[in-house]
This record gives C-alpha cells, sequence and structure tokens, in this order.
C-alpha cells in the first residue's frame, strides 16, 4: 500500500485433521506390522509347551490313581486353555485371522458387556450412562471379539478411574455416521492420556500400568479384531478430562441364517485291532505324549524326530497313517509330504497335519490344496482320537 498502511490481509486455511489422522492410522500399521511377525513367531512357539501341558494334564485325569489331584488336574487344563486362547488372540492380531461371520446388533454386544461389569463398577463408585441409539442397522462379524474389545476398554475406563478421587463416570453411546459405519464410544472423566504416550497405546506390550498389572497386550489386539472387522478404533484424550475411545463399523445388510438341522449323534467308534500309526513329531515331548495316548487306545505308535528318518520307516514298514508336523528343521512337512505323493500316493491320503499357526494365509493354502485334514497345537487328546478315528474309516 502507498505510504506502507496495511489496508487488507488475505489468508488461507486448510484443514488438515483428516489427513493428520489418516497419517497416523498409517503409522500405526506400519508399526503393528512389524511388531506383528515377532508376535507371530512368539505365540507359535508357545503351542509346542501348551500342547504338552494341556495333554498331559488330561491323560493323568483318566488315571484310577489320579483322582485325589482331579482338582489340580482340572485348573491346569484350564489355565493351559487360557493361554491357549490367548495365543490364538496373539495370533488372530499378528496375521489379522477373518472373524466368525453373522449378524451382530452393536447395542446387545455393548449391554451384555455393561451387564456383565455393572455390580463391580457400582461397588467402585462408577456411575455408568448409557445413550444407545435405537433401530441401529446389524453389522456382520464375530460377537464374541467384538464382546471382548469393549469389555477390553470398559476395563482400562474403571483401571483409570480408580487412579481418580472424584465420583467416577463412564458413558457409553452408539450412533450411526453419515458414512454407514456404526459408531460406539466410551467415554470416563478419569485422568486421560498423556500426549506423550497417546500415539503408543496400540502398540503390543506397550502399558503405562504399574509392573504386573498389565500385558500390554489389550490395546494391540482389539486393535487387530477391529481391523478384522473392516472398522477403526482411535481415542481422544485430554489430560485432566478423561479419554473417548471410539469403535467405527460398518454396516452390512445380513441375511438371516437358514435354520439348520441337528447334527445326529455320532456312531461309536469301533476300536482299532492293531492298527499302526507313524508320528513324524521334532518336539520330543509332543511325540510322546501323542504316542502314548493313542496306545492306550490300542493302536501301535512308532516315532521319528526327522522327515528323512519317517521315510525310511515307511519303506521298511507299512503305517495306516501318518501324523506328520509342519514346522520341522531339515525337510519340513510339506516337503515330507511332497515326498510321500511320489513314493506313497496311497498313503499320503492317509496323512493328518500337526500345526501351531493355522491363521497364516500360507498355511490355511497348502491345508486346503492338499485336502487333509489337520490338528491345530495346542490340541486336546480327543480331538487327536476324534481325527486319527475319522482317517481310519
Amino acid at each position: 500500500s502507498d505510504g506502507g498502511v496495511v489496508t487488507g490481509i488475505l489468508g488461507v486455511a486448510s484443514d488438515l485433521t483428516e489427513e493428520m489422522q489418516l497419517r497416523s492410522r498409517l503409522r500405526q500399521a506400519e508399526k503393528l506390522s512389524a511388531l506383528g511377525e515377532l508376535v507371530s513367531g512368539v505365540a507359535h512357539e508357545l503351542n509346542n509347551p501348551l500342547t504338552v501341558i494341556r495333554g498331559y494334564a488330561q491323560l493323568l485325569s483318566g488315571r484310577e490313581d489320579a483322582v485325589a489331584a482331579s482338582r489340580e488336574l482340572q485348573a491346569i487344563t484350564e489355565h493351559a486353555e487360557r493361554a491357549a486362547r490367548i495365543v490364538q488372540e496373539l495370533l488372530t492380531f499378528a496375521r489379522e485371522r477373518p472373524p466368525a461371520r453373522e449378524a451382530v446388533d452393536l447395542n446387545a454386544v455393548l449391554q451384555s458387556v455393561l451387564d456383565l461389569r455393572e455390580r463391580e463398577m457400582a461397588a467402585s463408585g462408577i456411575r455408568v450412562v448409557r445413550q444407545l441409539a435405537p433401530g441401529l442397522p446389524k453389522l456382520q462379524g464375530d460377537p464374541y471379539q467384538l464382546q471382548q474389545v469393549f469389555l477390553n476398554i470398559l476395563t482400562n475406563a474403571e483401571q483409570a478411574l480408580a487412579e481418580g478421587t472424584g465420583e467416577g463416570l463412564i458413558e457409553v453411546s452408539t450412533t450411526l455416521a453419515a458414512d454407514g459405519y456404526v459408531v460406539a464410544a466410551i467415554r470416563d472423566n478419569g485422568p486421560g492420556i498423556p500426549a506423550t504416550v497417546a500415539d503408543r497405546i496400540f502398540d503390543p506390550f506397550f502399558t503405562t500400568k504399574a509392573d504386573r498389572q498389565g500385558t500390554g497386550l489389550g490395546l494391540s489386539i482389539c486393535y487387530g479384531i477391529v481391523n478384522a472387522h473392516g472398522g477403526r478404533i482411535w481415542a481422544d484424550s485430554t489430560v485432566g478430562q478423561g479419554a473417548t475411545f471410539f469403535v467405527a463399523l460398518p454396516a452390512t445388510a445380513v441375511e438371516a441364517p437358514s435354520p439348520v438341522e441337528p447334527a445326529p449323534a455320532p456312531e461309536a467308534t469301533p476300536a482299532p485291532v492293531g492298527r499302526y500309526i507313524l508320528i513324524l513329531e521334532d518336539e520330543v515331548e509332543i511325540a510322546r505324549l501323542v504316542a502314548r495316548y493313542l496306545e492306550r487306545l490300542g493302536y501301535r505308535t512308532s516315532v521319528a524326530h526327522e522327515a528323512q528318518a519317517a521315510l525310511q520307516m515307511i519303506a521298511d514298514e507299512s503305517p495306516d497313517l501318518v501324523l506328520t508336523d509342519l514346522k520341522m528343521p531339515g525337510m519340513n512337512g510339506r516337503e515330507f509330504y511332497a515326498a510321500l505323493c511320489g513314493t506313497r500316493p496311497e498313503l499320503a491320503q492317509r496323512v493328518i497335519f500337526v500345526t501351531g499357526d493355522t491363521v497364516s494365509p500360507d498355511t490355511q493354502s497348502f491345508l486346503s490344496q492338499t485336502g487333509r485334514p489337520h490338528l491345530a497345537k495346542p490340541f486336546s487328546l480327543e480331538e487327536v482320537r476324534a481325527a486319527v478315528a475319522a482317517a481310519l474309516e
């Protein structure tokens, strides 16, 4: 302007909120993808000892001299099965296993979780406000996995409120967004999430809780479950004013399932008469467990810990069935099966695979191509009995 006098200002502003949220989700996906490989390996290795613990507890439970310790054995079995479920959750997170698909009422899922925690929250002085929108469209997904997501978020909110001194408040609401997503929000009036850790709350093994009070897996598993449902999960928080967790899931028209006729009761399986089973498993205790159990059922067994040794045993003998692990040092289960198809194609039709990672797309593809049955570690002894009986029919 003439004389240095400002006569106007032109400003241009852009709302970068959506772009920043997208970048944040991309960074989170990259971190979880890298950590997923580590988690998958750890979970796979845990399946082997869990198979042994669970199997021997079941084996001992059937002995007459173990009656006095039946309660302890039952506790071992239950906790081994609990650990097995955790491993499967880890694999779900690592491999993004597709959830079960059925019509899901999100409000009903939230109601069931709130009903489960209502007594404990009331005892802790926490008031719960429900604002569930009526008439929401149903989702397509796994109600049990979604219950796990909201139970975890709700439990975190309870623990956050325990750090405060005033009245605790949790608000649970649902809405239908303009983009067709059904959104659930769980808000608490706790201390909030510090900005320094806000970007890490969905990372596996990250926790702000004191030692032994958290594993750091809860929210990362929630992230994996929601992502597998095609949804999004995020948090909004101001320190000192609480936190709100949002879960957005796509609403999908779901056809009512056709009525399913009840399955007929299974016929009694005839006792094996000298049927011979070869067990190929590099984990010594798993091989010993399966062999002992099958021998108790009346089968004859032999054990090999390497694929080449198993092929030699097959050449010298004539087993009726082969149980083989997929992941082994040296020649693995797939290579063993390919060799068997070339030398003993009729026996290759009587193979049961054993694996600790059935959620891997590569493993699923191989099992689908062969059409052979499989046992997923950590399996139960009853699953072994049923699989063997079916393969020998």
